[in-house]
């Protein structure tokens, strides 16, 4: 869509939604062009998980992460959950079954996207499934050249679909740094509906859920969302000014003895390897965090 040269009338309130994210990005490059044109620019982010978890709020807190890991924080995805269902009839229901609501809807919306940038549905099938370094989707995805890789990774990034991570110890090696999928639903969508889209189309939802989503799902999907919920809530507190010894910094560490990329979970949780570093510039803290289903007290207010 064009915009159009043509100043509103004063006592006039004007709203553009635009259609595509590759339209707003492209359109970044000309702001000079429109300026003076608009008095607001926002870019409305995606809810956080204490604001997604108000659409479902008579699921467990178990639960409420297990949905949140799926349908992320648009509001439209997250007022389809239904209270009556549970959380495995929910998935089902709504994007793990032939035809279901979401399916089509994140179908079409990433085809319309992606089908703008080349090779852009190769490195999300790869970042689904967990594979983030810059070499090992070179390797996988069966793209052609680095700069092929580079530029779809970059139109990505630039339409807030992929966002990239380095350790926050050793944030110049490339070599240390990852990508990921920010939407919670195209991740999940790519790593189990499109992964296995053949099989779906021929077996029993219940059966197909069983298959190739339930154990993947809750032993390493959710895991790494929880890390995601963790940072907000920090984050948010830090803001605030709620945090004993301000921090300036967070993410993952590097480190030789542990796996880079799995941080800011729960030691006691899931693995003895996921901690939770903040680097307060020079001081590196690594405080006692207690499994999900112990949150007890102040923590209590993280889920």
């Amino acid at each position: 869509r064009k915009f159009r040269n043509a100043e509103p009338a004063r006592d006039r309130e004007v709203v553009r939604f635009q259609e595509t994210a590759v339209f707003v990005a492209e359109h970044r490059r000309v702001a000079l062009a429109l300026y003076g044109r608009f008095s607001l620019a926002l870019n409305i982010k995606p809810m956080d998980y204490q604001e997604a978890a108000q659409f479902y709020p008579t699921f467990s807190n178990e639960d409420k992460v297990r949905l949140y890991s799926v349908f992320g924080g648009i509001p439209f995805y997250n007022r389809l959950i239904s209270k009556q269902l549970s959380v495995k009839e929910n998935i089902i229901e709504l994007i793990a079954s032939p035809g279901a609501r979401l399916e089509n809807e994140v179908s079409m919306y990433l085809n319309s996207e992606l089908s703008k940038i080349i090779n852009a549905n190769e490195v999300f099938e790869q970042l689904a499934v967990g594979v983030s370094k810059f070499s090992d989707l070179l390797n996988k995805s069966h793209i052609s050249s680095s700069p092929a890789l580079s530029e779809a990774l970059k139109k990505l990034m630039q339409m807030d679909m992929v966002a990239k991570e380095a350790p926050i110890n050793d944030k110049n090696n490339k070599k240390r740094a990852g990508y990921y999928i920010q939407d919670n639903l195209a991740r999940f969508y790519y790593r189990y509906v499109f992964r296995y889209s053949s099989q779906l189309r021929i077996m029993n939802s219940d059966l197909f859920y069983d298959t190739y989503i339930a154990r993947d799902f809750e032993e390493q999907y959710v895991h790494k969302r929880f890390e995601d919920i963790c940072r907000q809530f920090l984050i948010k507190k830090n803001i605030q000014g709620e945090m004993d010894i301000p921090f300036e910094d967070i993410g993952i560490l590097y480190h030789k003895t542990h796996r880079p990329g799995t941080v800011l979970a729960p030691a006691g949780a899931h693995r003895l390897d996921r901690r939770l570093h903040v680097n307060r510039r020079r001081l590196m803290t690594e405080p006692r965090i207690l499994p999900l289903g112990e949150l007890t007290g102040p923590r209590q207010d993280l889920l």
